[in-house]
């Protein structure tokens, strides 16, 4: 599976624009969040030529600016694609792990339960993608509000496996000292996450730590980035 980096806080290529969001885009069939400003995530789209005659559906992780806001901009694409938002804006209640794709036993997508957290005094929810894929199962977040460490192992519970090929996205570290950040990554090697990813509200300081520590398994993410999983 291809995961193809449209929005984030840094470029992987000149003609892309960065801004302070995050958006991936799947097999080019689900894209996963949307960016901050509407423009720069048109400009990058359309220079990563993304044909929209394939999307099947849209996940926006959580309500946030900065992962919903090109919303609008698709709305006016007038897609058919199946929109994912969390409980905050549709009264069904994600309790539970629930399959978005499936192309074979080897490829599967599922949206994971609701994770709650507290916002600036706003009891919201967050929820990420679980993919799998012949090389194992994989976390993308958008940013991970609600800890991390605990929507890994309420993954590892629900799929009851013992590692992770990989998880990316926005780890929400960023106000974390360099003592909570070491703890983190042993609790990622305690829990066998093979490679890492960690971008956008990850911060520089532990985007730093992780890279050091996972060496040749940290993958560097930016806009324009391309992974196979």
């Amino acid at each position: 599976m291809k995961l193809c980096v449209i929005v984030d806080n840094y470029c992987a290529r000149e003609d892309l624009k960065e801004d302070w969001g995050f958006s991936v885009l799947l097999d080019e069939q689900l894209l996963f969040d949307s960016g901050w400003h509407a423009e720069i995530f048109a400009h990058n789209l359309k220079t990563l030529n993304v044909d929209f005659s394939k999307l099947k559906d849209i996940v926006i992780s959580h309500e946030h600016y900065d992962h919903a806001g090109g919303l609008e901009y698709l709305a006016a694409k007038k897609l058919t694609a199946n929109l994912h938002f969390s409980k905050y804006h549709i009264e069904q209640d994600l309790a539970d792990f629930r399959i978005l794709s499936e192309t074979d036993d080897h490829t599967k997508i599922w949206l994971t339960r609701e994770f709650s957290f507290v916002y600036k005094d706003n009891q919201m929810t967050e929820h990420a993608l679980v993919i799998k894929t012949e090389k194992g199962y994989s976390l993308l977040c958008g940013c991970s509000h609600a800890g991390i460490v605990e929507m890994i192992a309420a993954a590892k519970e629900y799929f009851s496996i013992d590692s992770f090929y990989l998880v990316a996205g926005g780890f929400h570290l960023k106000d974390k000292n360099e003592v909570e950040i070491r703890e983190i990554i042993k609790e990622f090697r305690h829990m066998n996450i093979k490679n890492v990813a960690p971008t956008h509200c990850s911060g520089s300081l532990a985007m730093k730590l992780f890279s050091i520590e996972y060496q040749k398994n940290y993958l560097v993410m930016g806009a324009g980035q391309i992974f196979e999983i």
